[in-house]
């Protein structure tokens, strides 16, 4: 990752993107705006490495609720939270499950780490991506409910991988 001193892009934080097999990458992607903003995937970046407790800061945690079989589910919190939550952020092994339409964002948030000096972790972070599945009006009608309004849309036709039945 660099900083862009001059040009189109001064004021950028930039990362360079090396070429894959389906012809996506050769170019800089802009990380932070030259007037401070973090795009979306320099978000995921620093999301990225807090989930393998790379990223230097944390969250405060406090319960949210807490189940039948005592099992506390833990919420993040602006404050500092309660001091005796279990520990987050210190994965081995990252599994992100996002539309295959997100494979291009995460070989950047990937490529991210590894400019960030985090190779080993961004060898761990597994994209196990899912594709959409579009169903047509007659597949669908078991799941019809008596509340739906309007009439049924239709459904789109085959893009990146959906199917329709």
């Amino acid at each position: 990752m660099r900083h862009v001193a001059d040009g189109a892009r001064a004021g950028c934080w930039i990362m360079d993107m090396p070429s894959d097999n389906d012809g996506q990458g050769d170019e800089a992607k802009i990380i932070v705006r030259s007037n401070g903003t973090v795009t979306y995937v320099g978000k995921d970046i620093a999301y990225q490495l807090w989930k393998f407790g790379l990223l230097g800061a944390d969250f405060g945690y406090t319960p949210f609720e807490t189940r039948p079989d005592a099992t506390i589910l833990w919420s993040t919190s602006a404050a500092a939270g309660a001091p005796d939550h279990p520990p987050f952020g210190s994965a081995r092994e990252v599994y992100n499950v996002i539309d295959v339409r997100q494979a291009y964002p995460q070989r950047v948030v990937a490529q991210g780490l590894r400019a960030l000096g985090h190779g080993p972790e961004a060898d761990r972070s597994i994209h196990f991506a899912y594709g959409m599945v579009t169903l047509s009006p007659r597949a669908r009608a078991p799941w019809a409910t008596p509340s739906r309004r309007g009439p049924t849309p239709a459904p789109s036709r085959c893009r990146g991988g959906a199917a329709t039945a």
